[in-house]
């Protein structure tokens, strides 16, 4: 099969990119055997600039993904977060492609304004919506032309290739990485943890007045690291969680997730989960205080997630679904996690 995927591939951070689900995506079509395309819109759209500006570059970038497709006939579009590319495009290679099919993909909690409008501006022109999100609160989306699936957060073993579960020598105990307003919950929560166990080598990026890390300088954060607090800016979201996630427990890293998100339904006991911050430090000083705990549960954290959430998996079950085509393997996420077509 023959894919063109559209998103943000961070050309020009040489080394220093920052969410790469793009790569992930990427590695995952073509493993699975898909002669696969990117397209990174907002390079290209400054590329095609003579300034260098991209809101000047966007004519020439959509023209130039019509030409494209034409050339390439791709039998599918997976169209990332790129509001530079427009329904109009799309239409128009529809047109001229009409066996193509078109997938979306938004991993933004919707509680953020913008989540939703982006969402429901591809209602209608793409075939298959997929975001991190799971839940009723998600079925608004589906439309007559539209489905819209939850995904969970893939894992990619060249990005994710560390295994910190089977190491005892650490440069931290407990790592809090996440950008944000001082005023965001999870940050009186950081404080909390910080005040009542001074005695743990807790580091903090991108918040309590500590500058985020990207790239390289992230991942070498994350080598020396034993245990990560996973917080969203805002908790109560079924099955959400930032792309964070991923990165800890498929790096073998033992992670602390809130409970009122719901994904004990597939982590279980292969993460361990709060139910408020009283909760929270008293489950990091039992962890840091007994290795064998910590070990047992981030290796198994780490398998799990490497088996059912792998780029190659996950990517799978977007073409599948996008084509509607039989699954050719189980997805554990699958089974009422779906929104049908409703009335539009």
């Amino acid at each position: 099969m023959k894919i063109i995927q559209i998103g943000h591939y961070q050309l020009r951070r040489i080394g220093e990119a920052r969410v790469r689900n793009e790569h992930k995506f990427h590695y995952g079509f073509i493993r699975n055997g898909h002669d696969t395309l990117h397209v990174s819109d907002r390079d290209l759209s400054a590329f095609y600039s003579p300034l260098g500006i991209r809101k000047l570059g966007n004519k020439r970038l959509n023209r130039k993904l019509i030409e494209g497709c034409e050339r390439f006939q791709p039998d599918m579009l997976m169209i990332g977060h790129c509001d530079s590319i427009e329904n109009k495009t799309l239409l128009e290679i529809k047109h001229l492609l009409p066996s193509v099919k078109m997938a979306y993909r938004n991993f933004d909690a919707l509680y953020l304004p913008r989540t939703s409008e982006r969402i429901i501006a591809r209602q209608n022109i793409v075939d298959h919506i997929f975001v991190s999100i799971a839940g009723k609160q998600i079925e608004q989306y589906a439309t007559a032309k539209t489905k819209i699936s939850f995904i969970p957060n893939p894992v990619d073993r060249a990005i994710e290739s560390m295994d910190n579960s089977q190491k005892v020598h650490f440069d931290r105990d407990l790592l809090f990485c996440g950008n944000g307003k001082p005023a965001d919950p999870r940050f009186e929560i950081v404080q909390y943890v910080k005040q009542q166990l001074p005695r743990i080598q807790f580091d903090t990026y991108g918040a309590i007045g500590n500058p985020a890390v990207w790239g390289t300088a992230y991942e070498k954060v994350l080598a020396g690291t034993k245990m990560a607090l996973n917080l969203n800016r805002t908790e109560g979201e079924y099955l959400s969680s930032s792309t964070r996630l991923a990165q800890l427990i498929g790096n073998g890293i033992l992670t602390f997730v809130n409970e009122k998100n719901g994904l004990q339904l597939f982590l279980k006991d292969r993460a361990v989960f709060f139910k408020d911050q009283e909760d929270l430090v008293k489950k990091i000083q039992q962890i840091n205080d007994d290795d064998d705990l910590r070990i047992a549960i981030s290796s198994a954290g780490r398998v799990f997630y490497h088996e059912h959430f792998s780029s190659e998996k996950i990517t799978q079950y977007v073409v599948e679904s996008t084509l509607e085509l039989p699954f050719s393997q189980d997805y554990i996420w699958h089974d009422g996690m779906t929104a049908s077509s409703h009335n539009g």
